[in-house]
């Protein structure tokens, strides 16, 4: 009985933190994937060992942070290789980014996958830093001798709190296919299709459904149309 009741809670648990992580969004001072850190499983490269840590997945270079001794830390480049979180949210790394698994499938027999890196839209990032010192120095034009103050004007109505508001994010889609992986563009994909009908029918497919290389609705319907046959 006791069993039963901590199964019951720990499932309670997992759909109200995957509840505040569904509209959770990384902002600049918590620059997370997830809300909270998360008890995930890490799988490390090279030495394939498995440990058990809260962690989470820092959205400017997509790298592994975890806790431990009640620091956070960021993970070494190249010792992780996988990452299991409680809602089975799957990552890999990918060209040193860590990439969640949107599909997996086995296709002519071998282990297929689909990825994708949420990271920071950097450039939009910046304008918006920008237009936001800009309206800050203008509201200061209107106060002459308050420079000195520049730094509390944020706390005033009025102006931004940039740290406070959404990151922009931008999606990067990767697949592994036939035992390579590559970062889906049309080029790509072209060369991985394997005749010259399929090339012509996914140009024609592109142009007709309107595919968008950062849209993971996209990118899914790519895979399921032309990979996962």
């Amino acid at each position: 009985m006791k069993r039963l009741v901590y199964s019951l809670l720990m499932v309670a648990l997992t759909v109200v933190t995957n509840a505040q992580n569904a509209d959770w969004q990384p902002v600049s001072t918590w620059p997370f994937t997830f809300e909270q850190f998360q008890k995930a499983v890490i799988y490390t490269s090279p030495a394939n060992m498995i440990v058990k840590a809260n962690a989470n997945v820092h959205v400017a270079g997509s790298t592994l942070w975890y806790e431990s001794n009640g620091k956070k830390l960021e993970a070494k480049q190249g010792t992780v290789n996988k990452v299991v979180f409680p809602d089975s949210t799957v990552y890999y790394n990918v060209f040193n980014k860590l990439c969640r698994v949107l599909s997996e499938d086995t296709i002519n027999g071998k282990v297929c996958r689909l990825y994708m890196a949420e990271i920071v839209d950097k450039p939009l990032y910046e304008e918006m830093v920008r237009t936001n010192r800009q309206s800050t120095m203008m509201m200061l034009d209107f106060a002459p001798g308050l420079a000195d103050l520049a730094s509390s004007v944020a706390d005033n109505e009025g102006v931004r709190n940039v740290e406070q508001e959404p990151l922009p994010m931008c999606n990067k889609f990767y697949m592994l296919y036939n035992d390579e992986i590559f970062e889906v563009t049309e080029s790509n994909i072209l060369k991985h299709l394997a005749t010259k009908q399929e090339r012509n029918t996914y140009r024609g497919f592109t142009r007709s459904a309107e595919i968008l290389y950062g849209s993971k609705q996209s990118i899914l319907n790519v895979w399921k149309t032309f990979f996962v046959k």
